[in-house]
């Protein structure tokens, strides 16, 4: 995993200095759904650009609020790219 950076609001801010999206890198552990947290990184301001991971989420969704899956811890890649 990337080294830590600074600790915001339960998500860490990971130093990866090539981030070929522009914006930081943002992950928790476990959350109920990266979209949501991307959410609420742009509403606090948060940079476009920025990347959102976890290894596991429990209410994961698509583009649309009716694509629901769930998968084990460590499976599969759970990100949102703001």
């Amino acid at each position: 995993m990337f080294p830590r950076h600074a600790t915001v609001a339960c998500m860490e801010r990971l130093a990866w200095p090539n981030n070929p999206f522009g914006g930081a890198i943002w992950y928790r552990p476990t959350t109920a759904s990266t979209m949501d947290d991307a959410e609420s990184l742009l509403a606090g301001g948060r940079d476009e650009g920025s990347l959102v991971l976890t290894d596991w989420q429990s209410a994961g969704q698509g583009r649309f609020s009716t694509r629901r899956w769930e998968t084990g811890p460590g499976e599969a890649l759970l990100f949102t790219l703001i």
